[in-house]
């Protein structure tokens, strides 16, 4: 288990051999960019479900349910033993490749992530969590 170090003349390689900042205002750039990186990646998960729902929205419109007055959703068929009737929305090329594509980046860039918090420099660790902690406050709602 390796120690966090918090000075800018550590190795502090980012993904690359070639990208390594050794002055100051690069080194300050790269915790910024992963600041960034961090909140879209929090972005990602919310705007795949939105727009996923959006997408679907037609399929939402047709479940067999009914919501009586007490808020308790029942099948609209009435039927007597009380189950519930399963639904999955069927497969849609567009909606399930654009779902696809935005989980394999989202995943993808939270891997690269991942690897940098593996370095063991401590600003750059600060920086992820900051930039998840104000994605999060602007997309978590989304989820």
């Amino acid at each position: 288990v390796g120690i966090f170090h918090w000075n800018t003349n550590e190795a502090n390689t980012l993904w690359l051999t070639g990208w390594i900042p050794t002055m100051e205002d690069q080194y300050l750039s790269a915790c910024l960019g992963l600041f960034l990186m961090a909140i879209v990646v929090r972005g990602l998960g919310g705007i795949n479900i939105f727009f996923t729902t959006w997408l679907r929205a037609k399929d939402y419109n047709r479940l067999p349910i009914v919501v009586s007055k007490n808020k308790k959703v029942t099948s609209s068929n009435n039927n007597n033993n009380n189950t519930k009737i399963p639904w999955s929305p069927s497969f849609e090329w567009i909606t399930d490749t654009l779902s696809s594509v935005l989980t394999t980046l989202e995943y993808f860039l939270m891997f690269l992530l991942t690897m940098i918090v593996m370095t063991g420099n401590g600003q750059y660790f600060i920086s992820i969590l900051l930039g998840i902690f104000i994605g999060e406050m602007i997309f978590g709602r989304l989820r």
